[in-house]
């Protein structure tokens, strides 16, 4: 993990990679899958050349990898265009800001570019396969949420996509098309068994139940919600309505700064079980569409804070 000085700001970070095992039984204890969900900064060459590294990471430990770079195409740091935020700013923070924004180089075209290139050089690698991932709803314009349903449809490949996390998002969707963010992407035909959304925690009955209609999954981090403090899911709920649901770690911040063994939250005490996720992760295209599990998520981001915030004793709990 790479942490840089605060006030590091116009410092080019490195790449984060975060490696979890996950059992598969169909498979054994001693093989792993796992989905990678990278987005960082650089031309289309570097970014191209960081892909192939994390990738080669998780084959070099022996784990299987459904692998994304995650697309934003706008309001790449807060819900707000990267223009107007730099330009609220006091004077002297919006040349380091400027220049934060200046590193991401990479066009929408270039983006489905990358995936391309991406999904040629891996399409025959049976432990590598290559997926799309829409980052967000307000890190996705109309036209990038438009292109990357067509282009899922074009290549037979999953999307990944976090979704719902805060109630800042909540809020987001209902300014930005009036009404919740599910029924907004539902438009663009991203809803689906090929679609997996990440976190979910502020999903209404309606959409839960929009959900379970279309097929789509959905892949719950509890010690990300947990640690992060936003909000709390109700897997009980969606998986009752019939949804696949399956558990994650989101990010290696939700586990702290030390190691921590697959299926256990860093601080806050929380043992969460991840079940078999193969066939989400496109390994087995043998299997009906219905009886494919939805992939973990391992997020891979430029600008997170990765120290550790520890939670109250009382919210932790003692073992």
């Amino acid at each position: 993990m790479v942490r840089h000085p605060p006030g590091d700001a116009e410092r080019q970070p490195l790449p984060r990679y975060s490696l979890f095992g996950v059992r598969d039984d169909r498979v054994g204890s001693h093989d792993s899958s796992a989905s990678a969900w990278s987005p960082f900064p650089g031309k289309v060459d570097q970014v191209d050349r960081g892909c192939d590294e994390a990738i080669r990471a998780y084959q070099d430990v022996g784990m299987r990898v459904s692998y994304s770079y995650a697309v934003r195409d706008q309001n790449r740091l807060v819900d707000q265009r990267d223009e107007d935020f730099v330009a609220s700013l006091p004077s002297e923070l919006r040349g380091p800001m400027q220049r934060w924004f200046e590193r991401f180089q990479l066009s929408f075209d270039d983006d489905i570019a990358l995936f391309e290139g991406l999904y040629g050089r891996y399409r025959n690698n049976r432990r590598v396969k290559v997926q799309l991932a829409p980052a967000n709803l307000h890190w996705c314009s109309d036209e990038a949420l438009t292109k990357l349903a067509d282009c899922s449809r074009k290549y037979d490949v999953p999307l990944h996509m976090h979704l719902l996390e805060t109630a800042y998002q909540k809020e987001y969707a209902r300014r930005r098309g009036g009404g919740t963010a599910v029924e907004y992407i539902d438009r663009f035909g991203l809803l689906g068994p090929q679609m997996t959304l990440g976190h979910g925690v502020w999903l209404n009955e309606d959409d839960i139940q929009r959900l379970a209609e279309t097929g789509t999954c959905v892949c719950h981090n509890c010690s990300s919600n947990f640690r992060l403090r936003s909000g709390v899911a109700a897997p009980n709920e969606l998986e009752t309505g019939g949804i696949t649901t399956t558990r994650s770690a989101d990010h290696s911040t939700s586990l702290g700064s030390k190691p921590q063994r697959p299926g256990k939250a860093g601080d806050t005490g929380t043992r969460i079980p991840i079940r078999a996720p193969a066939r989400k992760l496109d390994f087995d295209r043998r299997q009906p569409r219905h009886h494919r599990h939805p992939a973990p998520t391992t997020t891979c981001s430029d600008h997170y804070d990765p120290s550790p915030r520890r939670l109250p004793a009382r919210a932790r709990g003692r073992r």
